[in-house]
């Protein structure tokens, strides 16, 4: 069985178009400047340009290891699929010092994985047994007290956006797009907004919400997951993407975004190094009256909230990905 030349390419950029591929708009340019330095030197290692794979995380920070293609490289270790494994620097791989340390110096070898990261000039062919070299430990943990830093900065800048009543969210609701001329605004989506109209008036016509989404499953209209996927070339939202669900048809009813009303603020990540996301006391969150093009009107919107008060709850909670962009580093 022919093993792979693993290269694992990471970069946590925003969506920003001037750090897009020109080559590739779909790509970072950070992206393309790693690839282009494991091909400089792979070749001069006399590495197959066939056996390589490339393994690629465009816009997923560091400070942990669920990243999809990441996880997809360790799977690949795992089944024997993988002989070399290279990055550019040890931050690619991750953040999280210990994180790195562990996979560097125990997981890889205990594989007989080749471990080489070009700018800490680290081959574990030549570094047999050995830990990481002094150097190379400060740097991995700079790079976590980076993270830690940036998150405190960046934690500080949104909550000051917050307050400006500034959005600053890496995806919009469903029914909306983000304004072209202006990202931090919503626009109605034409395409999608009439099935936001069309969930409150069945519902408002006594309509139950598992049957909302029934009618929607078998007329095949698209479902918010389908959309964000289309909207933001976002890939694996879920497995059952073009589904309709109670709880997708939840959301939509209790979003007060519909109205107009910008709300920031109700939610925020637990930690540095988790995705959990929680709800902020309501008495944290800022609200923004006639901040963007209502879909819905206020009065139908409370309608809605009384007849949901007197069933079963069905909770709207957080994707997290909604209310915070990408750290970038």
């Amino acid at each position: 069985m022919e093993q792979k030349i693993a290269f694992y390419l990471r970069s946590s950029m925003e969506q920003n178009e001037k750090l897009r591929n020109s080559n590739n708009p779909d790509e970072s340019d950070t992206i393309a400047n790693q690839r282009k330095l494991l091909y400089k030197v792979a070749l001069t290692k006399g590495f197959d340009k066939e056996q390589i794979v490339e393994y690629v995380d465009d816009g997923h920070t560091g400070v942990n290891f669920d990243r999809p293609a990441f996880k997809q490289l360790i799977s690949d270790v795992d089944d024997g699929l993988v002989a070399v494994v290279m990055v550019k620097d040890f931050s690619r791989l991750g953040r999280d010092y210990i994180g790195v340390g562990e996979y560097v110096e125990q997981y890889f070898p205990a594989r007989g994985v080749r471990i080489i990261s070009i700018n800490d000039d680290w081959d574990s062919n030549e570094h047999v047994g050995e830990t990481l070299e002094l150097d190379a430990t400060f740097r991995t943990m700079i790079y976590d007290m980076y993270s830690k830093d940036l998150s405190a900065k960046r934690k500080s800048a949104n909550q000051a956006r917050h307050k400006s009543g500034i959005f600053i969210g890496a995806f919009v609701p469903f029914g909306y797009k983000k304004d072209p001329d202006d990202i931090h605004q919503y626009v109605v989506d034409e395409a999608t907004a009439p099935i936001v109209k069309r969930v409150f008036q069945m519902f408002l016509a006594g309509e139950k919400i598992g049957n909302i989404a029934k009618v929607f499953n078998d007329e095949g209209v698209i479902s918010p997951a389908r959309a964000k996927e289309e909207l933001h070339s976002y890939e694996a939202v879920t497995k059952n993407a073009d589904l309709w669900t109670s709880r997708a048809v939840g959301v939509i009813l209790r979003n007060e975004l519909y109205t107009g009303t910008l709300i920031l603020n109700r939610y925020s990540i637990k930690e540095l190094k988790s995705n959990v996301c929680v709800k902020n006391d309501e008495s944290e969150w800022v609200k923004f009256p006639n901040s963007h093009e209502a879909i819905i009107s206020m009065e139908d919107f409370n309608k809605a909230q009384k007849r949901l008060s007197v069933g079963r709850r069905i909770e709207g909670d957080a994707n997290c990905e909604l209310f915070f962009q990408p750290l970038s580093h």
